[in-house]
């Protein structure tokens, strides 16, 4: 029966297993940051009354992928705890997609190709 497996399967304890299993399968460390209130999407249901994220990020988290060799990899965020208004089945967004990019243009639009790529670090949510 799944409920016996309920307690083992916390969303907090299952972003435990995620961040051990990146790091040992792919050497990825997926490390919490801070949400600054900028990047809070529902801002009325995630603050208090003062304006102030409460503690734990109001249900949503900030996680970054760094890898020790590749550098950078990328944001993800969390926002996986029910609340009035927000979506009831799971969902992925898009926020930013990652690509390599080439900002080394001439003034006047011309392509000055280099052998430097830039990387644009995909950003995504769920």
């Amino acid at each position: 029966e799944s409920s016996q497996f309920a307690g083992y399967f916390s969303v907090e304890n299952s972003i435990e297993g995620m961040k051990v299993l990146v790091q040992d399968l792919f050497g990825i460390v997926m490390k919490e940051v801070d949400i600054p209130i900028e990047e809070i999407w529902d801002v009325d249901t995630t603050t208090t009354a003062q304006g102030q994220i409460p503690e734990g990020g109001g249900g949503m988290s900030k996680f970054e992928f760094h890898h020790e060799e590749e550098g950078p990899l990328g944001t993800m965020y969390f926002d996986l705890h029910p609340r009035d208004g927000k979506f009831v089945h799971a969902a992925h967004f898009t926020i930013r997609c990652g690509r390599i990019r080439n900002e080394d243009k001439a003034e006047d639009g011309s392509n000055n190709q280099t052998d430097d790529k830039d990387h644009q670090l995909p950003i995504v949510a769920l």
